[in-house]
């Protein structure tokens, strides 16, 4: 199974009061991302795979990403508006391909 950690606030199907997403900050400050985020989330939930929420956190530390490393096999960052870094594309276009395991076509 792959285990796939996703940058979002919470799970879009834990309802959420609105004291809770101003106090613990759920949204991230933009709403749009908020509804990308649950539609990625979404869309990644398949049979061979289990998505977690990250919960916003932001510890850019070594040892966060090396526990990410170890314990994830994907981390998705789900921007609605990422700026691309060239005109022949985002950075992240250099990226390797999904393995030939992956569940996602």
């Amino acid at each position: 199974m792959k285990r796939i950690l996703t940058r979002s606030g919470k799970s879009p199907f834990r309802v959420a009061t609105r004291e809770e997403f101003i106090q613990q900050d759920l949204i991230g400050t933009n709403s749009g991302n908020l509804l990308f985020r649950d539609a990625a989330r979404k869309i990644l939930l398949t049979a061979g795979a289990e998505v977690t929420s990250d919960g916003l956190r932001t510890d850019v530390s070594a040892e966060r990403a090396a526990r990410i490393s170890e314990e994830y096999d994907v981390f998705v960052v789900p921007l609605a508006n990422a700026p691309s870094g060239s005109a022949s594309g985002p950075p992240w276009t250099d990226c390797p391909p999904l393995s030939s395991n992956s569940p996602f076509p």
